[in-house]
C-alpha cells in the first residue's frame, strides 16, 4: 500500500552544491519533505551561507562549502517561499515567508 510505501520511504528533499570550475557535485544533504517537491528554492549569501526552507516550517542554514548544518529554525508554519536577505544600517537580514507569517533573522 502507499502508506506502508511512504512509511519505508519517506519523502527527502536534497540540496545539493557542485563546483562551478568542474561541474562536479561537491556535497548532498537530505532534509525531511512531506511530498516529492519538498519545498521552495534556496539562497546562498557572501558569506558561504545556504538558507533552505521546508513545508515542515525548518529555516535551514549550511555552510555552503561542506553542507554542515550551522543552524536550523522552526517556524509556526511551512515555508514554501524561497529566502531572500538585505542590509539595513550595515546589518544583514534572511527574510522569509511560512505561509501566512513573515520570519526575518539577522546575521551575526
Amino acid at each position: 500500500s502507499l502508506d506502508r510505501l511512504m512509511d519505508d520511504y519517506p519523502p527527502m528533499m536534497t540540496v545539493s552544491a557542485y563546483s562551478p570550475a568542474t561541474g562536479e557535485q561537491t556535497w548532498q544533504r537530505e532534509l525531511p519533505a512531506r511530498t516529492a517537491i519538498g519545498a521552495s528554492g534556496n539562497m546562498v549569501t557572501a558569506g558561504d551561507l545556504l538558507f533552505q526552507g521546508n513545508e515542515f516550517g525548518g529555516l535551514y542554514a549550511l555552510d555552503a562549502a561542506s553542507g554542515e548544518t550551522l543552524f536550523r529554525y522552526e517556524a509556526p508554519r511551512p515555508i514554501l517561499s524561497s529566502p531572500l536577505t538585505y542590509e539595513v544600517d550595515g546589518k544583514q537580514y534572511v527574510t522569509v515567508v511560512a505561509t501566512s507569517r513573515v520570519i526575518t533573522l539577522a546575521l551575526p
